[in-house]
């Protein structure tokens, strides 16, 4: 009889960021429901290496022969994603379950990353063949409105056709937007009928809605969409004070880019950037991610950019109007 593999590699990979940390919060409070409430362990391989990891493998849990070790950033680091999947084969032996992220992006590819992407290419195949592995693609809009209307109804709401569509862009299709837009629905309303004229009283986009939005696009160098969404903002919100208050709120949103990048440079992990840094921890959860698609010199170019625009709107040189549309031009 072949000797029983008690190992196990679980791999939650794909765009849907909200699907595949759902997926880990359900492995987790299965394993804490198991092993009396015990935490899983986290290895965050960003600027460590695969020694560091072996050392974690080795250590033994005085109450559970099997633990749970969640890998944090393995993609992001060349080396010690080649040696993980140098050494898969032995990691076989072990009696951890180990779950490892890819949460992939588009427009990434450039030639800074080619090689990174090269890496990440050839190791993925190799844990997908060793690995009890799950995809999260992007919901289609069909799978957005059936995915809201699943969730509505556990809270009692229902939605009429013209409201679950705003609804649905006001959020821009984001699950994790939706999710706290129910929530927020739930607690207004209790349960019952959902109208456009709700939606509109509750979800007019706020300037640091949109700054995040616009960040977004940024990151994803989508001009078409910074554009939208700025012209978007302008036109629901006529009072020259606004524009300087999202002005304000893009240049917040940059600061704390900047502020996450150095920590994250400096080797610390987003629990730690949550906890010691100043920022507000849902300002951490939301712009984490998109440091990947920055390296420092970008940012505080993008930075001074805006700083310079909104001076020369301050000295009457632009108007505000022109100065926030001319901000995707200079990057």
């Amino acid at each position: 009889m072949p000797k029983q593999i008690n190992y196990m590699i679980i791999l939650l990979h794909g765009l849907d960021r909200y699907n595949i940390l759902k997926k880990w919060t359900e492995i987790k409070e299965k394993y804490r429901n198991k092993n009396n409430g015990e935490k899983p362990l986290i290895f965050n391989a960003n600027n460590k290496d695969y020694e560091e990891f072996s050392d974690l493998l080795k250590q033994k849990s005085f109450f559970n022969k099997k633990r749970l070790i969640a890998v944090q950033s393995l993609f992001k680091n060349k080396k010690i994603l080649q040696d993980f999947c140098e050494n898969i084969e032995k990691l076989k032996e072990s009696d951890d379950v180990i779950v490892v992220f890819l949460f992939r992006q588009k427009n990434k590819t450039n030639d800074k990353t080619k090689k990174l992407l090269k890496a990440q290419r050839k190791c993925l195949k190799t844990i997908k063949k060793h690995s009890q592995n799950e995809e999260f693609g992007l919901l289609s809009n069909r799978e957005i409105k059936t995915w809201v209307k699943r969730r509505a109804a556990e809270l009692e709401l229902s939605f009429t056709s013209q409201a679950l569509t705003l609804f649905i862009n006001y959020n821009d299709k984001n699950l994790w937007s939706l999710e706290e837009g129910l929530n927020k629905l739930n607690g207004f309303i209790k349960k019952g009928d959902v109208t456009t004229e709700i939606i509109n009283e509750l979800f007019t986009p706020s300037f640091e809605t949109t700054a995040f939005q616009v960040v977004d696009a940024i990151s994803d160098k989508d001009k078409e969409k910074y554009l939208e969404l700025i012209n978007q903002y302008l036109e629901q919100n006529k009072s020259p004070s606004r524009r300087f208050q999202l002005l304000g709120a893009i240049a917040f949103q940059l600061r704390s880019l900047i502020t996450i990048k150095d920590y994250i440079q400096k080797g610390k992990d987003y629990s730690y950037i949550s906890k010691k840094s100043s920022l507000h921890p849902y300002v951490v959860k939301k712009l984490y991610s998109r440091t990947q698609n920055f390296n420092m010199e970008t940012l505080k170019k993008i930075y001074h950019e805006l700083f310079m625009i909104d001076l020369k709107i301050k000295v009457g040189e632009i108007e505000p109007d022109f100065g926030l549309n001319l901000l995707i031009t200079k990057i």
